[in-house]
């Protein structure tokens, strides 16, 4: 194939193909449900340039486009869960029960060509996503502004995949459109612990509870973080802890971000908590 460009054209895209025997030819392929198709338009000879080969290809839009498997949401997601989730489960992990649980229940069967069309249709539903009930009697409340917001941001994560996989015709992500206003701010402030109030809490933990609290609320690190802490990790001569990686359930991997790689000083009292808990 010469070149690595190529050019959209409606349901498809057209290539140059490069031939063992005689002139180069002009393709047209186009997505079809989870594969690719193509048709042979012409020789170089015939279609001596790229917009003759275009002119060429209308021919058989109409055919390609009713003729076509359009995708439904569902079968992107089952593409996108193979090829594209990402590889830190604890990003997958939430990723794949929020779109078991809440999104492809309702749009499981939808085209993603008409989901494109009507992104309102897709910001109401948003709007009003509600909590299930984890007890008998208890009342559905409405789903917190940042669970909406992850919502959104998932369908927008997917849509990206969508148009480039050739599921949709488009030069803006549709979901780019829903405005979910008021998800940016808190429900709740944030509550900052007096240091009376901190040793109140420690006291009230069991011994390995206590230590992951003292290390986090000293640090900064995060759950994922401490989990991964090993004893080669601390350097009780020069009161140190390397942070290198994380354990999320049962899988072990790199820190969410480099930034948190970092070696940090210990104050001698986590230093002697450190100690106490080895011993």
């Amino acid at each position: 194939m010469r070149g690595k460009k190529r050019q959209t054209f409606q349901r498809g895209w057209i290539v140059r193909k490069t031939r063992s025997k005689g002139p180069d030819v002009w393709v047209l392929r186009w997505r079809d449900g989870d594969g690719d198709k193509s048709r042979t338009l012409g020789t170089t000879q015939q279609l001596r340039s790229r917009a003759e080969a275009q002119r060429a290809a209308s021919k058989f839009t109409a055919e390609i486009n009713n003729s076509v498997e359009v995708a439904t949401f569902g079968q992107l997601v089952r593409r996108y869960l193979q090829e594209a989730i990402p590889e830190r489960q604890s990003t997958a992990g939430p990723m794949r029960a929020m779109l078991n649980a809440r999104i492809l229940p309702e749009w499981e069967d939808v085209r993603v060509i008409d989901m494109a069309k009507d992104p309102m249709a897709v910001e109401q539903w948003i709007k009003g996503l509600q909590t299930k009930p984890r007890k008998k009697g208890e009342e559905p409340r409405d789903l917190a502004p940042k669970s909406k917001l992850h919502t959104r941001a998932i369908l927008h994560r997917l849509f990206e995949y969508a148009m480039r996989w050739r599921y949709l015709d488009c030069q803006r992500n549709p979901m780019g459109l829903i405005e979910l206003r008021g998800t940016s701010r808190r429900v709740r402030p944030i509550y900052l612990l007096t240091p009376k109030e901190y040793y109140v809490v420690l006291s009230h933990l069991a011994p390995h509870v206590r230590l992951m609290a003292v290390l986090a609320m000293n640090t900064g690190m995060r759950i994922s973080e401490i989990l991964g802490l090993q004893w080669g990790d601390v350097d009780f001569e020069r009161r140190t802890l390397t942070i290198e990686r994380s354990v999320v359930g049962k899988y072990e991997g790199e820190t969410k971000t480099i930034a948190s790689a970092d070696v940090l000083p210990l104050h001698e009292v986590l230093v002697q908590e450190l100690q106490a808990w080895k011993a």
